[in-house]
């Protein structure tokens, strides 16, 4: 899903990265390289992703959600992004600072600087056009470092809370939440598995489609709408999730059979 939401960020469908960047068919070969850089007395760990071509690149900055968070979770952001052109740094999470307890996001923002000035400071890189990707709670970290320097040219967050951490924890807990997860994942979710199976058995899909992947993606608006906007799941609204799951996955809309 993350894989997706990189490549409609820069118009382009992305490969997989492991060892040297692996470019696609047809694309140019992309450079790799490893990098430590320091941030408040810790060394960081990444690999910058280089577009192919002389010049200099806009560049940016991989900040991964909640968890460990290696790099490699990300490569293959990193790879789309470097196939579009731009210079692209992707990093170790620290361990220091962060773990299940404790998420010091101000840190964690710090860092994200940290890397967005090793990319200003290269020869290839375009500094005045340097920002920052956040996945998850990556977003937070990210709008959290923009907001703090000049120097970051720009934000992209992907899954990112609009609530503040404190809220987001608060309503992650509260039983009338966890209670309608409960009914929506046991009724709703399940229902959504139903769809996707038939739209496979109708030619909506493609036979060899991973399920889970539009599944996720149709029972996302669902969910949101069932828990935030206090609304029912008409047939329109349906439909629509259902289109959109289509037209990414699929080779036709559907019919709004279920």
């Amino acid at each position: 899903m993350r894989v997706m939401m990189a490549a409609m960020a820069v118009l382009l469908c992305c490969g997989i990265g492991g060892g040297e960047a692996a470019a696609q068919p047809g694309q140019p070969d992309l450079g790799q390289e490893q990098v430590t850089f320091d941030s408040d007395g810790v060394t960081l760990h990444g690999a910058v992703y280089r577009p192919a071509g002389a010049g200099r690149h806009p560049g940016i900055v991989l900040i991964g959600g909640s968890g460990p968070g290696p790099r490699a979770e990300y490569n293959s952001e990193a790879v789309a992004f470097a196939q579009a052109g731009i210079t692209t740094l992707v990093v170790d999470k620290r361990t220091a600072g962060y773990s299940t307890t404790h998420r010091d996001f101000s840190v964690l923002a710090d860092d994200a600087l940290a890397g967005v000035r090793l990319l200003r400071d290269r020869p290839d890189v375009d500094a005045g056009h340097v920002g920052l990707w956040g996945f998850s709670e990556g977003g937070w970290v990210a709008t959290l470092a923009a907001a703090r320097s000049a120097t970051v040219g720009f934000v992209v967050t992907i899954g990112g809370s609009g609530l503040t951490p404190g809220s987001a924890l608060a309503l992650s807990v509260d039983p009338d939440v966890a209670a309608a997860r409960r009914h929506f994942w046991e009724d709703r979710f399940e229902r959504t598995s139903q769809l996707i199976t038939r739209a496979i058995e109708r030619g909506e899909l493609p036979s060899d489609v991973d399920a889970q992947e539009p599944m996720e993606t149709l029972a996302a608006p669902l969910y949101f709408r069932l828990l935030t906007c206090n609304r029912p799941l008409d047939n329109a609204f349906i439909t629509r999730c259902i289109n959109h799951t289509m037209a990414l996955y699929g080779r036709a809309d559907s019919t709004g059979r279920t």
